[in-house]
């Protein structure tokens, strides 16, 4: 089953994982709009496509939904008064809903390819500061892999970051990690500060073997 889990992460909003599926067709999930203007695109925008409506149809019980974004990028749910936040990566994808509050998602495939941009989107204080940390328990004991869950902590942080606040046109820089904590070896949280205003926000993490997922709601 695709479908890798969906939950509540309060009484207003929900998380939700879908795994790419060769059974999943954009004809079958997506509104006939959506379908026709992606069914000549390439095979993998439109198995994203298909991954995200078939989560987004499972997560509100029924389909017919149509997805808009901003001049900014930011998703909107046409029609629905609700908040929603986007991610995919290699074979995934995730969506965060929320009935009363702006939320953004980031999930990323763990590879060692994010070490060799990490001077590109970390200040000179985040990275002395992952130099400190322990890789979570349940990350197979590579010193390559370990580096690279580290590095996707803050890059989906300052990606979940940059989506919450769509409208600044935040630059990686501008956003700071100041500290992650471990909740335990699959979760913890992670305090970040919009540099531009000042605010603060935890985003929450999760770590499995094959992905790395930041949310803020």
């Amino acid at each position: 089953m695709p479908l890798l889990y969906i939950e509540r992460i309060d009484k207003r909003t929900q998380l939700g994982i879908w795994q790419f599926d060769d059974r999943t067709h954009i004809e079958d999930v997506c509104p006939p709009e959506v379908y026709n203007k992606i069914k000549t695109m390439c095979n993998n925008r439109q198995k994203e496509t298909a991954a995200v409506y078939a989560l987004l149809n499972e997560m509100l019980g029924r389909g017919g939904w149509t997805i808009d974004h901003e001049d900014s990028g930011r998703p909107i749910l046409r029609d629905s008064g609700l908040e929603i936040g986007i991610s995919h990566t290699n074979n995934y994808a995730s969506l965060i809903i929320s009935e009363s509050k702006r939320v953004a998602v980031d999930i990323e495939h763990v590879s060692d390819r994010i070490c060799k941009i990490e001077e590109k989107f970390m200040r000179s204080d985040e990275l002395e500061y992952s130099h400190t940390l322990i890789k979570p328990a349940n990350i197979p004991d590579n010193n390559n892999t370990n580096k690279a869950c580290i590095l996707l902590l803050f890059w989906c942080a300052k990606e979940t970051m940059y989506k919450f606040y769509s409208d600044n046109h935040l630059a990686l820089h501008d956003i700071k990690i100041e500290q992650i904590e471990e909740a335990n070896s699959n979760n913890g949280s992670i305090r970040c500060c919009n540099m531009q205003n000042g605010d603060k926000k935890t985003i929450f993490y999760r770590i499995d073997k094959n992905t790395v997922l930041t949310y803020l709601a």
